[in-house]
C-alpha cells in the first residue's frame, strides 16, 4: 500500500514525463526546410566568425583520434543530459518542496521557449553540414554505449532543433536549482562543471554551435524570469 507521499511523488513523476513526451512530440512535428535551416546555420557561423568563436571543428579534431574519449563525450551528450535533471528533480522534491515547484515551472517554461526557438529559427547542426566544414557526426561514426549517445538520439526526430541548445539550458537549470541545496564540496564543484562539460560535449559531438549553447542559457534565463513573474502574479491573486 503506497503512502500519500509516495502517491504524490508518482503522480508528479507521471505529469513530468507526460509533459516531456508532449514536448518531444511537438519538437518532432515542427516543419522546417533544409534550405531555411542551412541559411540560418550560415548566419550562426557568420556571427561566430565575427566574434572569433567558430572553432568547433578544431576542438572536435583534438579528440577524433581517441575513440574511447569520443564515445565518452557521446554518452555525456546523450545520457547525462537526461540523468542529471532527473536526479535534480528527485533531490529538490525530497529537500525543498517549494523550490521544487518553482524550478519545475522554470523547466516547463524552458521547454516552451525551446519549441518557439526551434519553430522560428531552425538550424542545421554542424554534423549535417557539407564535408568542407570538416565536422564528423560522432554519434554515427563512433557511437556511445548501446543506444545512449548513438546517432538515433540526435535531434529527437527533428534534425534542425539546434537553437537554442537545451543541453546547455538544462545543465544550467541543474546548477541554479541544486547549488543552494547541495552541501558536499565535490558535488558543488561537479555541478558547476556540468554546463562546461556539456558545452564541450555538444561541440565535440558536432550537435551544436557555441552560440546554440548561449541560446540555451538565454532560454533558461527567460524561463526563470517567466516563472518568477507567474509566481508573483499568483501570490497577488491569493492575497486578500
Amino acid at each position: 500500500m503506497l503512502t500519500g507521499r509516495a502517491r504524490r511523488a508518482l503522480v508528479e513523476a507521471a505529469v513530468l514525463y507526460a509533459v516531456y513526451l508532449v514536448y518531444r512530440s511537438a519538437r518532432a512535428h515542427l516543419r522546417a526546410t533544409p534550405h531555411a535551416a542551412l541559411h540560418n546555420a550560415r548566419q550562426v557561423i557568420g556571427m561566430e566568425r565575427t566574434a572569433h568563436l567558430f572553432h568547433e571543428a578544431r576542438v572536435q579534431s583534438w579528440f577524433l583520434h581517441w575513440s574511447p574519449i569520443v564515445r565518452a563525450w557521446d554518452v555525456y551528450y546523450g545520457g547525462l543530459h537526461f540523468a542529471v535533471p532527473i536526479v535534480a528533480f528527485i533531490v529538490l522534491w525530497r529537500r525543498d518542496r517549494a523550490r521544487y515547484r518553482f524550478f519545475r515551472n522554470v523547466f516547463g517554461w524552458m521547454l516552451l521557449l525551446g519549441l518557439v526557438g526551434f519553430a522560428v529559427y531552425p538550424v542545421t547542426p554542424p554534423r549535417l553540414l557539407a564535408p568542407s566544414y570538416r565536422f564528423v557526426d560522432t554519434g554515427r561514426t563512433v557511437g556511445g554505449i548501446g543506444a545512449v549517445g548513438g546517432a538515433e538520439g540526435n535531434g529527437g526526430g527533428n534534425p534542425y532543433a539546434a537553437m537554442p541548445s537545451l543541453h546547455l539550458g538544462w545543465s544550467t537549470w541543474c546548477v541554479v536549482a541544486l547549488l543552494p541545496v547541495v552541501r558536499r564540496r565535490w558535488l558543488r564543484v561537479a555541478l558547476v562543471l556540468h554546463p562546461l562539460l556539456m558545452l564541450t560535449a555538444v561541440v565535440v559531438t558536432a550537435n551544436h554551435y557555441i552560440l546554440d549553447g548561449v541560446g540555451g542559457v538565454l532560454a533558461f534565463a527567460g524561463a526563470f524570469a517567466l516563472a518568477a513573474a507567474a509566481s508573483r502574479i499568483a501570490t497577488r491573486l491569493r492575497s486578500p
